[in-house]
């Protein structure tokens, strides 16, 4: 485990979500302002909001992935053809590390936009058993792409 995940996961494990865990482990080093990051990525936890969707670590990998290298222009294709490539190439290493699945419904198998189903996840403790290993793989694989 590197030091970006261990303090991604410690973040977690305190009360963030996994998405604001794994953009704050990157924050300071990409110059974003540490309440600015916590409050991007907010929404982004559960799945987007708990909508059944792609699982808030990778979301905020893309983010980390994208605020190192994307365009701050329209004109910039050529950093904009990187950054895509970049970050699917750490979705599809994500998806890899866990036979496939992406979704927040996948890796929990609980479908948090179903209230009941959110309930029996929380009650369950399955966050903090199964998401930090999610966190943890979304910060190494970030830490990966960020360095090209």
């Amino acid at each position: 485990m590197s030091v970006k995940s261990e303090k991604a996961v410690e973040y977690f494990m305190s009360g963030y979500t996994c998405a604001q865990s794994v953009l704050l482990a990157f924050a300071e080093d990409l110059g974003m302002e540490f309440k600015a990051a916590a409050r991007l990525s907010d929404g982004l936890g559960g799945g987007i909001a708990k909508t059944d969707n792609v699982c808030g670590a990778i979301t905020a990998m893309a983010a980390a992935i994208s605020l190192k290298h994307g365009k701050e222009l329209p004109d910039e294709g050529e950093k904009h053809a990187k950054t895509y490539d970049l970050v699917g190439k750490a979705v599809e290493e994500f998806k890899a590390s866990f036979d496939g699945m992406k979704n927040c419904t996948q890796l929990l198998g609980k479908n948090l936009s179903v209230q009941e189903e959110f309930e029996q996840a929380v009650d369950g403790g399955m966050f903090h058993k199964v998401c930090p290993s999610y966190v943890e793989k979304a910060v190494e694989i970030a830490e990966k792409y960020i360095a090209m």
